[in-house]
């Protein structure tokens, strides 16, 4: 019962297959949430019937990294949603025996998103990289203790020290001659 309950709760797709015919024995709300199919759909099925790679050969790599290792940990994959739109998913299995019979436990979660913020927030760090680097402006950023940890080109020019003269200094340092006695 437990561990029906954290299969059935959990907020990923979960699929449990039979591992010599690839049958699907068991889905859960996550994975039709997430593929769009529904258990009737689904069940007695299998991940090629149901077209969920978009690449094929995914599959095969999959079954080439299960084979050889007997699990599958966090590997991403492109799958494809029930009205063929597709999505990145990272996937992690593991095979395991009942009575008779060896079974595979898939879990899949779309991390379709969390790519797509990291490209978003990479162009910005660019963005702010490029603009810090071409303003006109001197910008040197300090730490809460005053130690100098980045300084921009044109801080370099304004104040004739190179960018390791200046991170070798603190705010407090006697030799800056930046801050007057006056703060």
């Amino acid at each position: 019962d437990f561990f029906q309950t954290v299969f059935v709760t959990s907020p990923d797709a979960a699929l449990i297959s039979n591992l010599s015919d690839r049958r699907i024995l068991f889905i859960n709300e996550g994975f039709t949430r997430l593929t769009g199919y529904a258990a009737e759909e689904a069940i007695g099925n299998t991940t090629v019937g149901l077209r969920l790679y978009a690449d094929i050969h995914d599959q095969e790599r999959l079954a080439s990294i299960l084979h050889q290792f007997g699990k599958i940990e966090g590997e991403m994959v492109d799958f494809r949603h029930r009205d063929g739109s597709t999505f990145r998913g990272l996937i992690s299995s593991t095979v395991f025996r009942g009575e008779d019979t060896t079974y595979l436990c898939t879990h899949a979660r779309d991390i379709t998103r969390e790519l797509l913020l990291e490209r978003e927030n990479a162009q910005k760090d660019e963005e702010h990289r490029r603009l810090f680097e071409t303003m006109s402006q001197g910008v040197i950023y300090q730490n809460a203790s005053g130690n100098i940890i980045s300084v921009n080109p044109a801080a370099e020019r304004m104040l004739g020290l190179s960018r390791a003269e200046m991170l070798s200094r603190t705010s407090d340092t006697p030799e800056w001659n930046v801050i007057d006695e006056d703060g």
